[in-house]
């Protein structure tokens, strides 16, 4: 069988190939193998996604995320 089709990702690229995303076939959740996000970012998309993965079964991890939205919320909430 031709390797394409024993893969068991389906690669996509919302962007015309800039960011390049692949999920498993019949699934939802995506990871992003590459973007043109500057080199300083604290973190990319795909890390951000496995962290919140991580944080239903780390109380620790859910708190500082429920940290994080409600300092988001401040911030945009002030600056709207």
């Amino acid at each position: 069988m031709a390797k394409h089709l024993e893969d068991k990702y389906i690669y996509e690229s919302p962007d015309g190939g800039k960011s390049v995303y692949r999920r498993e076939i019949g699934g939802i959740t995506r990871e992003m193998l590459s973007s043109p996000s500057k080199p300083d970012d604290l973190f990319r998309y795909a890390e951000f996604v496995k962290i919140i993965d991580m944080s239903y079964s780390n109380p620790a991890l859910k708190k500082a995320l429920d940290n994080l939205l409600l300092i988001y919320y401040t911030v945009r909430d002030g600056t709207e």
